[in-house]
């Protein structure tokens, strides 16, 4: 299992793989992402400008949806996501809402730790 940060920095290795991924489910309005836990290690920015201990969460264009009232029970904790970690779109240098995180997830699978 790897930890947000880890993902990120073994993003050119890793994007296009199936991927366990430990952190902080954070679920707003706009916004689904997964951020590095422990607090205390949390990057503010990487060295693209984009916020740094982060990945935007997608369900893709499958039948997979998310539950608001699921993640809202979520937001918060702990949670391991399983999915395809993918690198950023070259156009748009980011991932998620307003392509602001550095990398995302499609995510198959949410489980509470």
């Amino acid at each position: 299992m790897l930890s947000v940060n880890d993902a990120i920095d073994r993003l050119d290795e890793l994007a296009g793989t199936q991927v366990a991924v430990c952190g902080l489910l954070r679920a707003e309005f706009e916004h689904l992402g997964l951020w590095h836990h422990p607090k205390a290690e949390q990057r503010i920015r990487d060295a693209t400008g984009h916020m740094g201990s982060w990945l935007s969460l997608d369900a893709g264009d499958g039948s997979l949806r998310f539950s608001g009232v699921a993640l809202r029970q979520l937001a918060g904790r702990r949670v391991m996501v399983m999915g395809t970690l993918r690198a950023p779109d070259p156009e748009l240098g980011g991932c998620g809402h307003f392509s602001a995180a550095p990398a995302e997830i499609i995510v198959v699978s949410i489980d509470r730790l």
